[in-house]
């Protein structure tokens, strides 16, 4: 069996990974062709992609004994313990030697100085032991701090990159969890993966197995969307608290709900909107993008009047301002700030230069920058707030029905959204 039959999806990287682990296994056949065989890679991307995985399996593929290295001790015991597992390595070549989160070797002040003992260490040793058949796997999480000096060409040249699943990859992954497990007939993978676009596996693998305890606490045989929603909350969003007071509830499911409207009346799909949280009020929306996003100006536009479209629902329905929407406006000026400056999406004018050319910004820069910014938001609030009037008895019901129940689903929406069409 191919080691790597266990990871589902990922057909590029897999690929990848499979033609080097060929070469460090049959070297010779590479060698009769005169070429380099290469002698490191480095699997990076965020937590929870698979990275330890395709590592293992490399390893395993190659068929070569492996000695791991991990940071376990304070700096200057660790870097002896570097040193020390190249040498044991070269003494049981061909052999691989692999360093695990190696961003995590030296984590003090990296952004000022990457040219840690360690990171010099594994370098020195690497260059060591280049023609005793000594190979190297790393994983790391973020590189943009490791020195380049690693990275350069014939040491960490080869990089493989981990992202987090496509909507494809992350149904088949999510099937692959539910296989063997007693799900109702409404549990499907496709659902889930709506609700979970943009997740990493481990967290595709924690909700199917919060929602098994779940159901398994409750004494029931079946695990059930009921379980599953739970399941997503309580991973997803750390939301578990139902809050009671009247008031609050109202006001979260107008919110919610204008969320969800503004998302779908805009072509996105919209796996899970719920009315539990974590905070004071609470409430999440989760939107999933398209699965061929145009990452545009109008791209962006869109997603803030989806941010706002909460704010515009308490507006809409109670004629005030949403004093529970200061976390919408942060991501919506995360979002759109470096699209105007760094990327000029909004024309030249907008542009600003990088943080070292403070004094020679052009006069007045920054405040038509921001002028421009809060425009913006303005226009994007007013169109969140016209979606939501044209879809008013809509937006009412969608907000009653979370008050019944808390939470609904694609489909729950889907039914509401059929039974109130939006006159044109």
């Amino acid at each position: 069996m191919n080691t790597f039959d266990d990871i589902i999806g990922y057909q590029t990287e897999k690929g990848e990974i499979m033609r080097l682990a060929d070469a460090w296994k049959n070297p010779q056949k590479y060698r009769a062709l005169g070429v380099e065989i290469p002698r490191a890679v480095l699997l990076y991307g965020e937590p929870g992609v698979g990275k330890t995985l395709f590592a293992n399996a490399l390893i395993e593929a190659s068929g070569l004994p492996c000695l791991t290295c991990r940071k376990n001790s304070s700096d200057g015991a660790f870097v002896a313990a570097i040193a020390q597992t190249f040498t044991d390595a070269a003494e049981s070549s061909p052999s691989i030697v692999f360093l695990d989160d190696m961003d995590k070797f030296a984590e003090d002040n990296l952004q000022q100085d990457s040219n840690k003992e360690e990171f010099a260490t594994v370098q020195s040793c690497m260059e060591r032991v280049r023609e005793q058949n000594v190979f190297v796997v790393a994983t790391a999480n973020d590189i943009c701090n490791l020195p380049a000096s690693l990275m350069r060409e014939g040491r960490f040249g080869r990089r493989v990159l981990l992202t987090v699943p496509g909507r494809g990859d992350a149904e088949r992954i999510i099937a692959h969890y539910l296989h063997g497990k007693n799900v109702t007939s409404d549990v499907t993978a496709e659902m889930l993966a709506v609700i979970l676009d943009g997740c990493s596996c481990a967290v595709l693998e924690s909700v199917v197995n919060e929602a098994g305890l779940s159901a398994g606490y409750e004494g029931q045989t079946e695990i059930g969307r009921a379980h599953l929603i739970r399941a997503v909350l309580r991973v997803l969003m750390h939301a578990t608290k139902k809050n009671a007071d009247p008031c609050v509830r109202t006001y979260a499911a107008y919110h919610e709900a204008g969320h969800a409207l503004t998302a779908l009346a805009l072509g996105r799909r919209v796996g899970l909107v719920s009315i539990f949280g974590s905070g004071e009020r609470g409430g999440v929306c989760t939107v999933a993008d398209s699965e061929h996003p145009s990452r545009d100006m109008a791209d962006y536009l869109d997603k803030t009047v989806i941010a706002l479209g909460g704010k515009a629902a308490i507006e809409v329905r109670f004629g005030q301002a949403d004093v529970g929407c200061h976390r919408d406006l942060d991501i919506v000026v995360e979002q759109l700030r470096p699209v105007m400056t760094k990327c000029c999406a909004a024309g030249f004018a907008y542009g600003y230069d990088h943080d070292s050319w403070e004094g020679r910004q052009a006069p007045l820069r920054v405040e038509r920058i921001s002028d421009k910014l809060y425009a913006t938001i303005e226009e994007c609030c007013n169109r969140a707030k016209a979606v939501l009037t044209a879809r008013r008895p809509l937006l009412d019901a969608v907000a009653e029905a979370l008050l019944q129940n808390d939470a609904l689903l694609e489909d729950d929406l889907s039914r509401l959204v059929a039974a109130y069409p939006v006159e044109t």
